[in-house]
């Protein structure tokens, strides 16, 4: 629940609270609590400027970039790496700069990738093999990138342990993505099809980043957790659809475990898992109708029904809510991630 001043000041007009209570909340919670960042000019520059500095030295890095020499792309690469730090955490320590000062340190680490393979390259050191030219680190899949993204992810960790700011996550689960696909070449050196591993891989990382997620969510105030649970579900939910078998009761198992990231999404009310589970249920409902019962007149009459049904469940639980929260809460509060709780 967000309270506003304007809550207190109704408070007041309602006798709950007298004028000298209501201003001696308020400067209370505003001492409290840190204030949120607002949608606003300033911030839709500090980030669309991070944006464009980490796009430029990772997604849009050209063919010039490869054509250095090794040493001078180490130096390059590590003083970035270094500047974008040092100024960020200079400038952490200053309340009104603690965003962009966040941001530089997340370009920072966006930078690992660059400045790690400069260093492979300059010392002829692959774990896997010679992945080939830099800016194809976000377009193919290769085990060669794993060294790489190993540092990233420690250093990422090692900067939200740190500094706590929850963008940083950001490049932290999109590595952790990256290396669910470019493990599975070097854990099953031609065994079996590389293809099915990859989905098996990706839908294993994905139950990991989500608990992982879902770990750190418990144990922490501060949302670092959005990109987790992002990438965690594009990996699970992924590798879960790509899995489609061929039998009527594995589509269903699909079917059932998309329902049951709806009800995660209300339990950890997180979005993102609301989205997926609805996708995976829309694609489910279309076979059958496409597949099973493309020549009944009744599927679509029986499916409104369902669709009537469900608004009236809303409409009933709506009614009785706080009875039903009543009675569920003990039971589910503690394994809730605080903010959930709140």
């Amino acid at each position: 629940m967000k309270i506003k001043r304007s809550d207190l000041d109704w408070a007041v007009t309602q006798n709950i609270l007298n004028p000298q209570q209501a201003d001696a909340l308020w400067t209370g919670l505003c001492a409290r609590t840190e204030p949120d960042a607002k949608f606003s000019v300033t911030h839709v520059l500090y980030y669309l400027g991070a944006l464009i500095i980490i796009g430029a030295m990772s997604w849009f890095i050209t063919d010039a970039w490869d054509r250095l020499h090794s040493s001078v792309l180490l130096i390059v690469s590590g003083g970035y790496l270094l500047g974008f730090l040092l100024v960020g955490n200079l400038m952490w320590f200053k309340s009104q700069h603690r965003i962009p000062a966040g941001l530089f340190i997340t370009i920072s680490i966006c930078l690992t990738p660059l400045f790690i393979y400069s260093l492979q390259r300059a010392l002829h050191l692959w774990p896997h093999q010679d992945p080939g030219d830099y800016h194809s680190f976000f377009s193919w899949v290769n085990g060669g990138w794993f060294a790489m993204e190993l540092v990233t992810l420690i250093s990422g960790l090692i900067a939200l342990r740190l500094y706590k700011f929850p963008f940083m996550s950001a490049p932290v689960a999109l590595v952790l993505w990256f290396m669910s696909m470019d493990l599975t070449p070097i854990l099953f050196q031609g065994e079996g099809s590389i293809y099915e591993q990859r989905k098996w891989m990706s839908l294993a990382f994905g139950l990991i980043m989500i608990a992982g997620s879902y770990m750190i969510d418990r144990n922490t105030k501060e949302d670092l957790t959005f990109w987790g649970y992002l990438f965690g579900c594009i990996a699970f939910w992924g590798g879960l659809t790509l899995l489609d078998g061929d039998s009527e009761l594995s589509r269903f198992a699909h079917f059932a475990i998309n329902v049951g990231l709806i009800a995660l999404s209300l339990f950890l009310d997180r979005k993102v898992f609301l989205v997926f589970g609805v996708f995976g249920v829309v694609i489910y409902l279309y076979h059958l109708s496409s597949h099973l019962f493309e020549d009944s007149l009744t599927f679509s009459i029986a499916l409104s029904a369902q669709g009537l049904l469900l608004v009236y469940l809303g409409i009933l639980y709506n009614k009785h809510h706080d009875k039903i929260e009543r009675h569920l809460t003990p039971y589910i509060q503690k394994w809730r991630p605080r903010k959930t709780q709140a």
